[in-house]
């Protein structure tokens, strides 16, 4: 599993366990010993049309917002299913719910 990391300036892009030898996991926010609160976001398994990973809080270009639907069980956006949207729709990442 990937994941990367918004600590309020930039992200991070670490695995888990390198996060977790430097902070202390709370549910999606890991707070660090100096009081720093890391958002982390979760890798799709998905790129997109220029090859660059899709994760949670990506803005795709006229798909929207990328994040897990709980209750379905699936990774979506706000217009629909990511896998189906990504498999009939050229897609490309415009930016993130943090820095963008």
């Amino acid at each position: 599993m990937k994941f990367r990391a918004w600590n309020g300036k930039e992200m991070i892009f670490s695995d888990m366990d390198s996060l977790l030898n430097c902070y202390k996991a709370c549910d999606f926010r890991i707070e660090s010993l100096c009081s720093d609160v890391f958002i982390i976001m979760l890798y799709t398994g998905m790129k997109d049309k220029n090859g660059r990973e899709i994760y949670d809080g990506d803005i795709l270009e006229d798909i929207g917002r990328v994040y897990f639907d709980n209750e379905k069980g699936f990774w979506t956006t706000e217009t629909g299913g990511l896998y189906y949207i990504l498999k009939r729709v050229s897609s490309e990442i415009k930016g993130n719910i943090y820095e963008n």
